[in-house]
């Protein structure tokens, strides 16, 4: 039962879930990925420069924030973190390939919850939106072991791709 739908708030509340045993529950969305690594700049105000004598640009430790150029998307990734911090439970529900994998688990790690062992997390996997294949994969939530490591394969690309980049393109 939809109690209240507020989706210009950026989530809708969802009352007394059947298929989750009767609890309560929150979704909310990425408007896209919500997140991107940082620009060299933010590790290193040299880095700002475009200039071979600061090359090679390689961060110590790669940091994520919030999507830039959208207030939208930025609001919407404080109003994520909102519910993600509140939440004991936090499902995987986007694309099930490494891309929306990467994109769950990147703003997990901004919002700062992944890690935090009093949450646990699952896994939707769904492949047709219609309301018996949902109901049932909430029944079957899966666990997020693969999901993690697509997560951290796409992780993976993104960091080389951004490495490639900013290095190539200022040489």
């Amino acid at each position: 039962i939809i109690e209240k739908e507020v989706k210009p708030k950026g989530y809708i509340l969802v009352k007394n879930v059947e298929a989750l045993g009767g609890v309560t529950a929150v979704i909310t969305w990425a408007i896209g990925h919500l997140t991107q690594l940082k620009e060299p700049e933010e590790y290193k105000e040299e880095w700002k420069q475009w200039s071979l004598e600061t090359l090679p640009i390689i961060p110590e430790t790669f940091q994520y924030r919030p999507i830039s150029g959208s207030k939208t998307a930025a609001k919407q990734f404080e109003n994520v973190k909102y519910w993600l911090e509140k939440a004991n439970t936090i499902v995987w529900a986007g694309d099930i390939d490494r891309e929306g994998s990467y994109i769950s688990y990147s703003i997990c790690l901004l919002a700062g919850v992944w890690g935090d062992k009093s949450k646990t997390y699952k896994s939707l996997w769904v492949d047709d939106l219609s309301p018996k294949p949902v109901l049932k994969g909430f029944r079957n939530l899966q666990s997020i072991d693969y999901r993690y490591k697509q997560a951290i394969e796409a992780q993976t690309r993104a960091k080389a791709d951004w490495l490639l980049g900013m290095n190539a393109s200022r040489a």
